[in-house]
C-alpha cells in the first residue's frame, strides 16, 4: 500500500508538470540610432517552476541567433504643408533641405527631381558640404539626375541648398519647392529608396517704406532735427533721413541715395546708420 501512494504522488507531479509546460516570445527593436547590418543578436530564454511539495523544475530554450540585413531609409525634410517664411517678388533665395540616413548602411544621394512653381524658377542646387546653410566654395553643385553626394554614414545628415528666383511671383500666392532625393547603394534587403521633402513660402506684395511713426506719409527727412533750418556759410549741419519697412515681406540688400543741391558737400566721414528697433 505505501508503495502504491508513492506511484499516485509521482504520476501527479508529473501530470502537474505538463500541464504547466508553457511558451513564451519577446521581440525588440533598437531606440538610439540603428543597428549595422551584419550584425548578429542571440536570445534565449530560460524558465523553472516549483510545486507546493518544493520541488524545482527548470527548462532552456534553444539559442535563436539572427542576423541584420542591409537596409537602406532615408528622409528628406522639410515637409512643410504651410508656409514658413514671407518672400517678395524679384528676390533671389536659398532654401535647405536636408537628406537624412535613417537605414543601417552607408549611402551616397542623387537628387532625381527639383523643382518649384512658375513663374519662380530654379537657379541653382548644391550638396552642403560644409554644413553651413548658405552658398559657399566647397558646396558641390548638383546636375538633377547624376550628380552622386559625398557617403553619408547611418543617422547622419546632408543639406542641400535650393537658389530660386522668385520673378513675377503674384502677391499673395504661395511658392512651393520640391526635391526628391534617391539612396545611391545596392546589396540591400530593399530597392533602393526615395522620398520627397516640401519647402513652402508665401509671396508678399514686397516692402513698402514709410515715415517710422505713420505709415500713410512718406519716408522723414529733416535738417538739424526740424524740417527746415538756418545755416551760416561754412557751419556744417545734418541731415537726417528714417524710415520704416511696412511692407509685408523683408527688405534686403537696401540702397539709400540722398542727392545734394549744388553748393553743399558732403563731410567726409560722417555717416551714420543706425537701426531703431522701437519705431
Amino acid at each position: 500500500m505505501p508503495r502504491l501512494v508513492n506511484i499516485r504522488s509521482l504520476l501527479a507531479r508529473f501530470l502537474l508538470a505538463i500541464l504547466c509546460v508553457s511558451s513564451a516570445s519577446s521581440s525588440a527593436r533598437a531606440f538610439d540610432g540603428s543597428i549595422s547590418a551584419g550584425t548578429v543578436i542571440t536570445n534565449r530564454a530560460d524558465a523553472s517552476y516549483r510545486d507546493s511539495e518544493g520541488t524545482t523544475f527548470s527548462t532552456i530554450s534553444p539559442t535563436v541567433t539572427v542576423t541584420v540585413l542591409a537596409v537602406a531609409t532615408l528622409t528628406v525634410s522639410p515637409k512643410e504643408t504651410i508656409p514658413s517664411a514671407n518672400v517678395g517678388p524679384h528676390e533671389r533665395i536659398t532654401r535647405l533641405f536636408r537628406i537624412c540616413n535613417t537605414g543601417n548602411v552607408p549611402s551616397a544621394y542623387t537628387i532625381t527631381r527639383a523643382e518649384v512653381n512658375a513663374p519662380a524658377v530654379l537657379v541653382n542646387l548644391f550638396f552642403d558640404n560644409d554644413a553651413s546653410g548658405t552658398v559657399t566654395g566647397g558646396d558641390l553643385s548638383i546636375a538633377v539626375g547624376s550628380t552622386l553626394s559625398a557617403v553619408i554614414a547611418p543617422s547622419a545628415c546632408l543639406g542641400v541648398l535650393a537658389v530660386i528666383d522668385t520673378n513675377d511671383s503674384p502677391p499673395d500666392s504661395l511658392l512651393q519647392i520640391h526635391l526628391t532625393a534617391l539612396a545611391g547603394v545596392s546589396n540591400t534587403a530593399n530597392a533602393p529608396p526615395e522620398d520627397t521633402g516640401t519647402i513652402i513660402n508665401s509671396v508678399g506684395r514686397g516692402p513698402r517704406f514709410t515715415n517710422p511713426t505713420n505709415v500713410a506719409l512718406p519716408p522723414l527727412k529733416d535738417v538739424n532735427g526740424s524740417s527746415q533750418a538756418i545755416v551760416a556759410r561754412g557751419t556744417p549741419f545734418t541731415y537726417t533721413i528714417a524710415f520704416r519697412n511696412t511692407g509685408d515681406v523683408t527688405a534686403r540688400n537696401l540702397i539709400v541715395s540722398d542727392d545734394l543741391p549744388a553748393g553743399v558737400e558732403y563731410v567726409a566721414n560722417s555717416l551714420h546708420l543706425e537701426n531703431n528697433g522701437g519705431w
